[in-house]
């Protein structure tokens, strides 16, 4: 089968090749992957920076995947062939305190997910790593559920974001765009902020009535300060959701919370952060971080999207060839799209 491989830690060093169509096992499921998003992991892989340098090359990258169930094992009971799942990527040991006690995304021994695959049409899992997809959500939707469950989790489980709060969302890449709509859809009043490099997918969120504005990136204008002001009561955002991955954002989105308010980082910074820590306990600012998601976080993810309202989907995916992967991943890079979207049958026409 054909599939798209990274090789080494070299930014680039991508390319579609030939490789075995994987085998499952008697408790393993192999699915046949029908679509799959490009996530900013995949890109951070493609780029070589070095927090993804644990990757063992060659590797198939994509974990945002949906698509059927093929084959089963002789002792799978659960799931059947032609069911319509999405992968809930990486593979916690189910032994240990963080697994036992409902933890599992803080597994220390789980499979990083980033390499998971699905950038290939075939792919194995177990049992407990696909999740049903209601019938009336298209396959090609389910295929993000996993950064939807993981924003999910980033804004409702730690954020703790209810009806009539005031959100602050910086960075629109795909995590602080499905931040801000999961924020929106729980009720709250949001304000996404960006650079003027983000100007297209400021537009896009702009299109979708969620309130954006962008800062100079020069003058730093407007600031946290002016932004409470402008956009919020009570001084300050009640909830403030870090998505930019740089080391500042935490910093500013300190200075954007009110007394008393919540900031969530998820957000994976490359270089140490250093924060005023004074000021974050004199205003007993609650600083929580969220990575990744656990299965309930996958339910409310594909309840979301069987509402087109309050998740509009098709309005922030792009399609993209699987046949041109670099061609996706620069896409992103350059923020000329929020989320790539690969139709995976099409890489078989190579």
């Amino acid at each position: 089968m054909k599939a798209i491989v990274k090789h080494g830690s070299k930014a680039g060093a991508v390319a579609i090749e030939d490789v075995e169509k994987p085998h499952y096992s008697q408790n393993e499921v192999l699915i046949r992957v029908r679509a799959a998003g490009v996530c900013g992991s995949d890109v951070g892989a493609y780029l070589g920076k070095p927090e993804y340098e644990y990757i063992d090359t060659p590797a198939i990258l994509g974990h945002e995947c949906a698509g059927t169930v093929e084959s089963v094992g002789t002792d799978v009971k659960s799931v059947e062939p032609d069911d319509r799942i999405a992968l809930q990527p990486g593979s916690p040991c189910g032994a240990c305190y963080q697994c036992r006690t409902g933890e599992p995304n803080n597994c220390p021994d789980r499979v990083p997910a980033v390499a998971a695959g699905g950038f290939a049409p075939y792919v194995v899992a177990k049992p407990d790593q696909v999740v049903s997809v209601p019938d009336d959500v298209p396959i090609e939707h389910a295929a993000i559920t996993e950064p939807l469950a993981v924003t999910h989790r980033a804004v409702v489980t730690k954020g703790g974001v209810s009806p009539g709060d005031s959100v602050l969302v910086q960075g629109p890449g795909p995590m602080g765009v499905f931040s801000s709509l999961v924020a929106r859809a729980a009720g709250a009043d949001v304000v996404v902020t960006g650079l003027p490099d983000d100007a297209v997918r400021l537009e896009t969120l702009s299109d979708l009535d969620i309130e954006t504005v962008t800062i100079n990136s020069d003058t730093g204008e407007p600031s946290p300060e002016a932004l409470c002001g402008r956009y919020a009561t009570r001084n300050g955002f009640d909830v403030a959701v870090d998505a930019t991955g740089v080391e500042s954002g935490v910093g500013t989105a300190i200075e954007a919370t009110r007394d008393g308010g919540t900031i969530v980082v998820i957000g994976i910074p490359s270089t140490p952060v250093t924060i005023n820590m004074a000021e974050l306990v004199r205003s007993e600012i609650d600083l929580r971080t969220s990575h990744g998601s656990v299965t309930e976080d996958f339910f409310r993810a594909l309840e979301l999207l069987r509402s087109p309202d309050a998740l509009p989907i098709d309005s922030i995916v792009d399609p993209a060839d699987p046949r041109r992967p670099n061609d996706a991943f620069e896409s992103f890079v350059r923020a000329e799209t929020v989320k790539p979207l690969l139709d995976i049958d099409e890489l078989q026409t190579v």
